[in-house]
């Protein structure tokens, strides 16, 4: 009998993107979810397990392509605004969504913003 990967423990295991010059360091991971009506962004710190500011979009976004995107981009400046605030300068990206569309529109927007990846 072949035995199933619990779904729920490979999905709480933190998938993080790394850089080739990146090491493995203690900085803040950046959490990116999307459900059908909102986009949410939190930097975490794994070593203190908190979570040291979130941002989300305020309204529900339209489905049509140029809402998302624009939503994306209110929300990664919202959150390059309290992580600065913060004293967070260097962020590491967690990928848990394809880097594509509006996730790849949010950390360009972040990177824009002051953030380092």
């Amino acid at each position: 009998m072949l035995l199933k990967a619990d779904k729920n423990k490979i999905r709480q295991k933190p998938q993080v993107v790394y850089s080739q010059t990146t090491e493995l360091r203690n900085v803040p991971r950046l959490n990116v979810f999307s459900n059908s009506s909102y986009i949410y962004v939190q930097i975490i710190d794994d070593d203190k397990q908190v979570t040291l500011t979130e941002a989300k979009t305020m309204i529900k976004y339209l489905m049509s392509p140029s809402a998302i995107v624009a939503a994306a981009r209110m929300v990664g400046h919202a959150i390059v605004n309290t992580a600065l605030a913060a004293g967070i300068t260097e962020v590491v990206f967690e990928a848990r969504t394809p880097f594509t569309g509006f996730v790849k529109v949010l950390k360009e927007t972040a990177c824009k913003g002051g953030l380092k990846f």
